[in-house]
């Protein structure tokens, strides 16, 4: 029996294993992150930009100068 060709063998699928997992592991991650990103996009999909405008105002995010002059350029 050849055992250094049993042991290359055996090297070589615990590297494939390896190797796999870890694509499966990065598949795994983008599509988990790309569900997060679409969620995040549709918060905003339904509200106007005048509410969002409104949002940031109410959360202090904005002075009310800065709001005004933003509501004014939307408006026209």
């Amino acid at each position: 029996m050849d055992w250094g060709h049993m042991n290359y063998w055996s090297g070589g699928v615990i590297v494939f294993l390896v190797l796999l997992l870890g694509l499966i592991g990065v598949v795994v991650y983008f599509v988990l992150n790309h569900k997060k990103m679409g969620k995040n996009y549709r918060q905003y999909e339904d509200e106007t930009v005048l509410e969002i405008l409104r949002d940031r105002y109410a959360k202090g995010e904005i002075t009310k100068k800065q709001f005004e002059d933003m509501k004014k350029t939307l408006l026209q």
